[in-house]
């Protein structure tokens, strides 16, 4: 799913500002959405669930849906509103939730890659496992988490980035 935020008038938390509080190991609220830890280092948290609102236009009246679509990895975009096909964020920041489901024939450790230059996490079965959780110049971060028997697992990306995983 893809969403955008206004470049004029919005929160804080976009632009450059503020830096998430996100623990490594943390779960998903119960919206889906990351929790961040006290103090939040962001704006952009609903008050009751300390999920960042950054991809919820029911909790978040800055964000808007704009679309969905399939796309393979590796994925490389520039992120741009609206829908990764944008040539800027002159207008509009973007914000999207990527996600799959993948099987492993065996038990093996698996390597997980994100390039970001603005916050991203991973997650896997709904646990924070890599993050890059600041406004920086692009970077890549690798996570290895523990090795998982084979069963389907479902991934979930999500970026201002930010980057969610859960397997099922």
């Amino acid at each position: 799913m893809y969403f955008e935020v206004s470049t004029s008038g919005n929160g804080p938390d976009f632009g450059g500002g503020g830096t998430p509080n996100v623990a490594i190991g943390s779960t998903l609220g119960p919206d889906g959405l990351p929790v961040a830890s006290s103090p939040a280092g962001v704006s952009d948290v609903d008050p009751t669930t300390n999920e960042i609102t950054w991809w919820d236009p029911s909790l978040n009246s800055g964000v808007v849906e704009t679309g969905t679509g399939f796309d393979s990895l590796p994925y490389a975009s520039n992120m741009y509103a609206p829908d990764s096909t944008g040539p800027n964020d002159a207008t509009y920041y973007e914000t999207a939730i990527l996600q799959g489901t993948f099987s492993l024939s065996a038990a093996q450790s698996v390597t997980f890659q994100v390039g970001s230059d603005d916050d991203s996490f991973i997650y896997v079965d709904g646990t924070l496992i890599g993050s890059n959780p600041a406004f920086t110049a692009p970077r890549r971060r690798t996570s290895r988490p523990p090795t998982w028997a084979p069963e389907a697992t479902r991934l979930k990306y999500s970026t201002t980035t930010a980057t969610r995983a859960a397997r099922t």
